[in-house]
């Protein structure tokens, strides 16, 4: 296998952000197996991309990038990130933020909030109007009016005399 010291050296420093960024998909209710495939396919994303980054899109490349990558990734995590205590603590706040779209009332009220106010600020934007009606049970009526605004195209420039 035939891997450019350039990629290499990507790929590491890389790796040592890659906790980081794991850490936001690793949830503290999931069991350390899950966990560490999280961080193995973040690993494989973030490879992948730098090959395809730095143009060297092949089989080889992107197994030597992984490699690099996950085995950077694991040195930093246990040597630096978790014993400093950054990595856990980032990977609480994000289970904490995404266990807030969990399943109580009180989130899916908040997220049905965000979901009413992007609705009614993209109807601002577009010129059409939704109107969604729940009654009890599983029944929902929808009622879509749309504005369409006509915009002229721009008349051609006219050409200088040389």
């Amino acid at each position: 296998m035939h891997l450019p010291i350039n990629l290499l050296e990507v790929s590491g420093a890389l790796g040592t952000v890659v906790p980081l960024l794991a850490a936001i998909a690793k949830q503290d209710r999931l069991s350390k197996q899950v966990n560490t495939i999280i961080a193995l396919i973040v690993s494989l994303v973030v490879a992948i991309v730098t090959c395809l980054v730095r143009n060297q899109w092949n089989p080889h490349d992107v197994i030597g990038s992984l490699i690099a990558i996950f085995t950077v990734g694991s040195a930093t995590y246990h040597g630096f990130w978790n014993p400093v205590g950054l990595e856990p603590a980032w990977q609480s706040f994000s289970s904490k933020v995404l266990s807030r779209f969990g399943t109580n009332d009180q989130s899916r009220a908040e997220l049905q909030f965000a979901l009413d106010a992007a609705q009614y600020r993209l109807e601002q934007l577009t010129g059409s109007t939704t109107t969604t009606t729940t009654a009890s049970g599983n029944a929902t009526a929808t009622a879509t009016t749309t504005t369409t605004i006509e915009v002229p195209a721009p008349e051609p420039a006219a050409s200088e005399p040389s």
